[in-house]
C-alpha cells in the first residue's frame, strides 16, 4: 500500500509539472502492481482505509487505489488529447464502482470534451440516481461537493441541449411567406431593452471610477503590477500616478547596479508627482528589500541607494549584502540623513569587521528603530589590525536611541563569528530599554562576563527571550542568576537551546529562593529547553515554579538527560515524572518531544495513561523518534478522541518515524482522530530557519 501511495504521489508530481507522458507510464506500472494483490489482501486493505468493501451481494475485490489510478490515467490521456482512451478508462471506472460519483465526474468531463452533450447529461443523471440508491440501500453517503458538482454539470449539459435546434425539425416546418412591410412594423412595435448586458462588460473601471475610490481599488497591487497596467492607455497612466502613495513596497531582489539606478529615477518621478499634489508632503515608502545579482556590484549599488535616498522616508529596510562589511556600511551612511533616521524596521545580512565597532557606529544613525534584525554570515579582520577592545564607552551615547526598540534579533554563523557583536550596546547602563519586549540571540560567542547574564537586568519588560546555539551560554548560569534576582516581570516565552550537550545538571531547587523563581516565571506560557543538559529530575523541579493556569506549551526535544517515567525517582536523576507534570498542567496545548532518543511505545503508553489531563492539547510533536510504532500512535489518538467527546487533536507531527506505516496514518485520518498529520518519512532535520529555529546554517 505504501509503495502504491508513493507511486501515485510521484506520478501526480509529474502531472503537475505537465510531464503527462511520464505520469502516464508511472500510473500504468502502478496499475499492474495493484493487480498482483490477491482478493483477500485487497479486501483487507479496503477495510484498513475505510473504503467500501461490498454492495450487499457484490464484493469489491480490487485495490482501494485502483479507481484513483484509473482516474489519473484518464486525466493523462485527456491532457494528451486522446479522448477515446480517456473515455474507455472512465467507462471502466463506472463499471467497477457504479455508486462512486467521482467516476461519473471524469466520464462526463470527457464526454463534454467530445461534444456528446446528450451522453454527458445521461451520465450525470445516472450518477445522481445511483448516489441516491447507494444512500437508501447501503447507507453510503456521497460527498456533498461531488453532488453539487454533478448537479451543476448536469444543468449545464441540459442548457446546451436546449439551445441546439435539430435539423430535422427545421426541414419539416411549413414554409410561410413574410410580407416585408408587415414584418418591419412588427419589429418596430417590440420594445428594445433599456440596457445592454454586453455594454456592461466594457466598463472602464480605472477610467470612470471616482478618484476618491481609486486608491481603495488599487491598494492591493504591487508597484510592478501598477506600472504594468498603467501602460494600458494615457488615462490609466495619469490616474494611477496621480496617487504616488500606492507605490509602497519595492522588492529589489537580485538586482544589478543599472536596476538600482532605474529604481532611483522612478522614485524621483514619484517625488515630482508629490510636489504637484497639495495634499501630500513627501514620498513615504513602506519597505525596500534589496539584494545584488552581481557580487562585485554589491558595494557600489548599496552606496548608490543610501546616498540617493537620503530625502525619502522608508519605514522598513531589508538589506541582504553578504559581500559588504560593516565598515563599508558605516562609511556609506550619512549622519543626520532623513532616510536613515526614519527607518523603523531594519533587517541586515552582512560581514562583521572584528577589529573595530563599525556595526555600533552604523546603527547609531538609526534613531527611530522599532525592530532590528542583524545576521552576520561571517567575520573578517585585516592582517595589520588587532582584535577590538570593547568598553561601555564605545556604546551609543544617545540614551533615547533604544527608547522605541521593541524587538532585537542578533544572529551569527557560529563557526565564522567568534565574538559578541553589539555587546557594548547591551551592556550599556545609559540606554533606555523600556519598550523592548522581544530579544533573540543565536550563534553568539559570549565572553566570561556576558555568560553570567548580569547584563539582562537592564531588560525588565521582556516578554520573549530566545537563546539558541550560543557558545559559553548555559541554562544553568541563567537559572543561577534567577535564583537571587528577579529579572523578569512579564516574561511569557523562554527558549533556551544549548550549543551542545554538556555535563548534566539537576537544578538544585533546595538551594534556591522559591519566591524569586515564582516571580520570574509567574507569566510564563511557553518553555523551550530543546537540547539542554537539564535532567529529567531537574525539569520536574523546575516546572513546580510555573503557574499551571497560564502555562500551555513545553518543548523538551533532543534532551539527552530526560527519560519519561510515571513517577519521580530520586535514585535516577534522568526520570521526568509524567504523572506529576500532566496532573498539574491540565491546560497544556502544545507538547514537543521530538528527537527524544529514549521514547518508545512504553513512553507513548505513559501519555495514554494521562489522556484525561490532555483534553486541551492541540499539537503533539513526536517526530524523529524511530522506536515509536503505529500501534501506540493509533491507540493514543483513539483514546484522546474518546475522552475528548469525539473532539480531534488539531495537529500530530510524526515526521521521520519509519515504524509508523501509511496504513496507520490513513486510518487515523479516516477515523477523524486528528485534523492534520505531518508524516514525512524522509525528514532528518527538525530545525527550519525562521520557522522554528534561528540557528543560522
Amino acid at each position: 500500500m505504501e509503495i502504491v501511495d508513493k507511486a501515485i504521489d510521484l506520478g501526480t508530481n509529474y502531472f503537475k509539472c505537465e510531464n503527462y507522458g511520464k505520469a502516464k507510464e508511472i500510473f500504468v506500472k502502478t496499475i499492474k502492481l495493484t493487480r498482483s494483490y490477491s482478493d483477500d489482501d485487497n479486501i483487507k486493505l479496503r477495510h484498513n482505509v475505510g473504503a467500501v468493501v461490498s454492495y450487499n451481494d457484490k464484493s469489491l475485490t480490487h485495490h482501494p487505489r485502483y479507481i484513483k489510478l484509473l482516474d489519473n490515467l484518464a486525466a493523462c490521456w485527456e491532457k494528451l488529447n486522446d479522448l477515446k482512451r480517456a473515455l474507455n478508462y472512465s467507462d471502466k471506472m463506472v463499471q467497477l464502482e457504479p455508486y462512486n460519483l467521482k467516476c461519473y465526474i471524469r466520464r462526463g468531463k470527457v464526454l463534454q470534451k467530445l461534444g456528446k452533450d446528450k451522453e454527458a447529461y445521461d451520465n450525470y443523471r445516472l450518477g445522481l440516481r445511483n448516489a441516491k440508491e447507494a444512500y437508501e440501500k447501503f447507507n453510503i453517503d456521497a460527498p456533498k461537493k461531488f453532488i453539487e458538482l454533478v448537479s451543476a454539470q448536469k444543468a449545464k449539459a441540459k442548457l446546451r441541449l436546449q439551445s441546439q435546434v435539430p435539423a430535422s425539425k427545421v426541414s419539416f416546418e411549413k414554409r410561410t411567406i413574410i410580407d416585408p412591410l408587415e414584418e418591419q412594423a412588427r419589429l418596430a412595435s417590440v420594445k428594445k431593452p433599456r440596457s445592454s448586458v454586453a455594454a456592461m462588460h466594457h466598463i472602464d473601471f480605472i477610467g470612470q471610477l471616482p478618484l476618491e475610490l481609486l486608491p481603495k481599488v488599487l491598494q492591493g497591487f504591487s508597484p510592478g503590477e501598477l506600472i504594468t497596467i498603467s501602460f494600458v492607455n494615457k488615462t490609466w497612466f495619469t490616474r494611477i500616478f496621480f496617487f504616488p502613495q500606492l507605490f509602497k513596497d519595492f522588492k529589489l531582489d537580485s538586482k544589478t547596479y543599472k536596476h538600482c539606478n532605474q529604481f532611483l529615477q522612478f522614485v524621483k518621478k514619484l517625488s515630482r508627482s508629490v510636489n504637484k499634489r497639495s495634499f501630500l508632503t513627501s514620498v513615504t515608502i513602506d519597505s525596500i528589500r534589496y539584494s545584488s545579482k552581481v557580487p562585485s556590484e554589491e558595494s557600489k549599488s548599496l552606496q548608490l541607494l543610501l546616498t540617493n535616498l537620503q530625502n525619502y522616508y522608508v519605514n522598513r529596510l531589508i538589506l541582504s549584502i553578504p559581500n559588504v562589511t560593516t565598515q563599508h556600511l558605516s562609511k556609506y551612511i550619512l549622519p543626520q540623513d532623513n532616510f536613515i533616521t526614519n527607518v523603523k524596521e531594519l533587517s541586515l545580512v552582512t560581514i562583521l569587521r572584528v577589529d573595530k565597532l563599525y556595526e555600533v557606529n552604523a546603527l547609531s544613525n538609526f534613531k527611530n528603530l522599532h525592530k532590528l534584525e542583524l545576521i552576520f554570515e561571517t567575520s573578517m579582520i585585516p592582517i595589520n589590525s588587532s582584535v577590538r577592545v570593547e568598553d561601555e564607552s564605545d556604546s551609543i551615547t544617545d540614551p533615547n536611541w533604544s527608547k522605541n526598540l521593541k524587538s532585537v534579533k542578533l544572529i551569527c554563523a557560529q563557526n565564522k563569528v567568534k565574538i559578541f557583536p553589539l555587546s557594548p550596546i547591551f551592556k550599556s547602563s545609559s540606554l533606555i530599554w523600556d519598550s523592548l519586549t522581544d530579544l533573540y540571540f543565536s550563534g553568539i560567542t559570549f565572553d566570561s562576563e556576558s555568560s553570567t547574564f548580569e547584563w539582562l537586568k537592564r531588560f525588565q519588560n521582556l516578554k520573549i527571550l530566545w537563546f539558541e546555539n550560543n557558545t559559553n551560554c548555559k541554562l544553568e548560569s541563567l537559572l543561577d542568576i534567577l535564583k537571587s534576582t528577579v529579572l523578569f516581570q512579564n516574561l511569557q516565552k523562554l527558549t533556551f537551546r544549548e550549543v551542545n550537550n554538556r555535563t548534566k545538571f539537576n537544578f538544585d531547587a533546595f538551594r534556591a529562593n522559591p519566591r524569586n523563581y515564582e516571580r520570574n516565571f509567574e507569566n510564563l506560557t511557553y518553555l523551550d529547553l530543546m537540547g539542554t543538559s537539564l535532567t529529567g529530575l531537574g525539569l520536574t523541579r523546575l516546572v513546580n515554579y510555573l503557574d499551571a493556569n497560564k502555562f500551555s506549551s513545553l518543548n523538551i526535544g533532543d534532551c539527552p538527560y530526560v527519560i519519561l517515567n510515571r513517577l519521580p525517582n530520586e535514585a535516577n536523576d534522568l526520570t521526568f515524572s509524567t504523572a506529576h507534570f500532566f496532573s498539574k498542567f491540565v491546560n497544556l496545548r502544545e507538547l514537543k518531544m521530538h528527537m527524544l532518543g529514549t521514547i518508545n511505545d512504553n513512553s507513548v503508553n505513559l501519555l495514554i495513561e494521562e489522556v484525561l489531563s490532555l483534553q486541551q492539547l492541540k499539537l503533539l510533536d513526536l517526530s524523529l523518534n524511530p522506536l515509536i510504532t503505529g500501534v501506540s500512535i493509533y491507540q493514543l489518538c483513539s483514546k484522546l478522541y474518546e475522552v475528548r467527546d469525539s473532539s480531534p487533536l488539531a495537529t500530530l507531527v510524526i515526521d521521520g518515524c519509519p515504524s509508523v506505516s501509511h496504513i496507520t496514518v490513513n486510518t487515523i485520518k479516516s477515523k477523524g482522530f486528528v485534523n492534520k498529520i505531518d508524516c514525512v518519512y524522509e525528514k532528518e532535520i527538525w530545525r527550519s530557519f525562521g520557522i522554528n529555529s534561528y540557528r543560522y546554517p
